[in-house]
């Protein structure tokens, strides 16, 4: 039975599942009680097969396009927890969160917690910076809560989706294309920290300083460079409301700000590298 448990792990790596393993397992959860007493948080039973493929499913959901940060492959509890803590200790959580995440990752049918969104958010706007693990949670949540509710929405991709036409996602890609235009004129840019909280929030009350602050950016640019990031921006704003950009976006398409920040962020990178 320790072979058949060790076997169905390892899988997750070799990419070959063990269809035999269905020998019971249970998993156990305890956390802290009053004093120095220890609780129940959870108890679980399934087959062995079934959890490998609930925890297959946690890793498929979190699975993005990778920036030149990153090393990791997989990210493990602690990393997810500690990247939307303040200043990355877990005791800064809420209390709940640990064992609801485990939850989530234990049985897919089970939605990742509205805290980790949350929280997760938090800290992007207090740090302003959507890393590939930040932007791989909300890629997480909203997937999952997709799946299991049904709402209509897209799910969102590994990497860059050109067909992907919420507003919040938009305004993500188009916050990282001025970006990209600032730093390109300038050598630096200092746009994220000034306007990404509020244009990740309400869009309409900042794009007027921004579409100013791009011009200016763009005439210093000239030339190729000039005509190239005006096509980008036609692109992403041919599929913008005919009502323009949104007054305020909800707490999951700030989610999906991000998302598409971060995806287009990666795709300026690699078109860069692959020009040099």
């Amino acid at each position: 039975e320790v072979k058949t448990i060790k076997a169905a792990l390892e899988s997750i790596f070799t990419g070959r599942l063990n269809d035999e393993g269905n020998i019971k397992f249970h998993i156990l959860g305890l956390c802290q009680g009053g004093g120095s007493r220890i609780a129940i948080r959870l108890w679980k039973t399934n087959t062995v097969k079934e959890f490998a493929l609930h925890i297959k499913k946690h890793f498929e959901d979190l699975e993005i396009i990778s920036d030149s940060k990153s090393q990791l492959d997989y990210f493990n509890l602690y990393s997810l927890l500690s990247n939307i803590s303040l200043k990355n200790d877990i005791d800064n959580l809420p209390p709940n969160i640990h064992g609801s995440v485990v939850d989530s990752i234990l049985d897919s049918r089970i939605k990742y917690p509205d805290t980790l969104q949350q929280q997760c958010i938090r800290r992007i706007k207090a740090e302003q910076d959507v890393s590939r693990i930040k932007a791989a949670i909300l890629k997480a949540y909203l997937n999952r809560k997709e799946t299991i509710y049904n709402t209509n929405e897209k799910l969102i991709a590994m990497s860059l989706d050109l067909d992907n036409k919420n507003q919040g996602y938009l305004c993500g890609r188009l916050f990282a294309v001025l970006e990209k235009i600032q730093e390109e004129a300038q050598g630096k840019s200092n746009i994220g920290e000034r306007f990404y909280g509020a244009f990740s929030s309400t869009p309409v009350t900042t794009f007027s300083t921004l579409m100013k602050l791009k011009n200016h950016h763009l005439a210093k640019l000239g030339g190729w460079s000039k005509t190239y990031y005006e096509k980008m921006i036609q692109e992403i704003m041919t599929g913008v409301s005919s009502n323009g950009l949104p007054a305020h976006l909800s707490l999951d398409d700030q989610s999906r700000f991000a998302i598409g920040y971060y995806h287009q962020r990666q795709e300026l990178f690699t078109k860069k590298e692959k020009n040099k």
